[in-house]
C-alpha cells in the first residue's frame, strides 16, 4: 500500500495537501476531507502533513535553484509542446507573527507581498487573420471596466466614478455587437502547469521561475511566451531570463493605466478637450495591438 509514517497511502496524502492549501483553515481542509473524500483526519495531523510535505518541497526546489545556478541542472522531458507560458504576477497578502508563544489567534498582522509564477504547456494554432479582431463584450460595458480598475488601481483611486455608475449603464460604442452564435475555439488550451511563489525577493524568485522552465525544457518550446504586467522587476526577470520569449502585457494592466491617465489629464465626469478622451467613461483603443507588448 505505500503507507508513509502517518499510515497514509500517497493518494491520500495529496488529497490531505491539496484540501490544505485550498482551504481557509486546516479545520475546514479536515471536514472537507471527511464529506467529500471519506477521510477522517483531525485538523492538527491536517497541519502536521501540510507543514511536512510542504518542507519537502521547499528543499526540493532550493535544490533545483542550487543546481541551476551552478549550471548541473539538466531538463527532464524533451517538450515537445507548440507553446510554452510564463506569467508571472506579485500582490499582496496577510501575514502573521512565526514567533512561538503567542497563543491561538493571529499576532503581529501585517500585509507582505508574494510573488507567483505560472509555467504553462498549451496547444498553439497559427491564423492567417485574427481570430478575435473585436473588442471583448466585457471591456465595452462601463460598469464591468470601472470594476476591473477598481480591482488593480484600488477603490480610493476610483470612488467619484464608481458612484456614478449604475446597473443599467449602456455599453460603450466600440464595434456593433453581433448575435451571438457558436464558433470554434481558437484560445490555447492549457496542458500542465506548474508554479512557483515566494515572498523573498524578485532577485531570488527569478532563478526559482528560471531552474523550473529549465527543468521542463521550456528552451525547445516552438514557441514561447512571457506574461506580466507593468511591474519594473517582471520585465528585468524578463530580460535576465526569459530574454527569448516574446514579452506579452497584461491587457486589464493596459486598460487600468489608460483609464487613469485619461482622468488625470481631463479631470473626473468631463470630456477632455485636450486628449479627446471621455474621462466620465473608458476610453479603449480600436486597434490595441501596440499595447499588448511591453516596451
Amino acid at each position: 500500500m505505500r503507507l508513509d509514517s502517518h499510515n497514509f497511502s500517497p493518494a491520500v496524502l495529496a488529497k490531505i495537501v491539496r484540501s490544505a492549501a485550498r482551504n481557509t483553515s486546516f479545520a475546514a481542509a479536515a471536514e472537507s476531507l471527511a464529506d467529500e473524500a471519506e477521510v477522517r483526519i483531525s485538523s492538527r495531523q491536517v497541519g502536521r502533513i501540510a507543514h511536512e510535505i510542504g518542507e519537502q518541497l521547499r528543499q526540493a526546489r532550493d535544490r533545483q535553484v542550487e543546481a541551476f545556478l551552478n549550471k548541473h541542472l539538466s531538463p527532464e522531458t524533451r517538450n515537445s509542446a507548440p507553446l510554452v507560458v510564463v506569467a508571472v504576477d506579485g500582490g499582496r497578502m496577510n501575514t502573521r507573527s512565526e514567533e512561538l508563544g503567542h497563543g491561538p489567534g493571529a499576532h503581529a498582522p501585517a500585509w507582505r507581498e508574494d510573488k507567483v509564477a505560472n509555467l504553462l504547456t498549451m496547444t498553439h494554432k497559427t491564423h492567417a487573420e485574427d481570430p478575435h479582431p473585436e473588442l471583448p463584450r466585457c471591456f465595452t460595458k462601463k460598469k464591468n471596466v470601472v470594476e476591473l480598475v477598481k480591482g488593480v488601481a484600488g477603490q480610493g483611486a476610483m470612488a467619484d466614478v464608481a458612484e456614478s455608475v449604475g446597473e443599467a449603464e449602456p455599453e460603450l460604442t466600440v464595434f456593433e455587437p453581433e448575435e451571438d452564435k457558436t464558433t470554434p475555439r481558437w484560445q490555447p488550451e492549457s496542458l500542465v502547469s506548474t508554479c512557483q511563489a515566494t515572498m523573498e525577493s524578485s532577485d531570488k524568485f527569478g532563478p526559482m521561475v528560471a531552474a523550473e522552465a529549465q527543468r521542463r525544457n521550456f528552451s525547445a518550446a516552438r514557441s514561447r511566451a512571457f506574461l506580466g504586467d507593468g511591474g519594473a522587476w517582471i520585465w528585468v526577470l524578463h530580460q535576465k531570463f526569459f530574454s527569448t520569449f516574446e514579452p506579452i502585457v497584461d491587457f486589464v494592466h493596459v486598460l487600468t493605466y489608460i483609464y487613469l491617465a485619461a482622468r488625470a489629464a481631463g479631470g473626473a465626469g468631463e470630456e477632455s478637450e485636450r486628449t479627446g478622451i471621455s474621462v466620465g467613461t473608458p476610453w479603449i483603443p480600436q486597434d490595441t495591438t501596440p499595447y499588448l507588448k511591453n516596451g
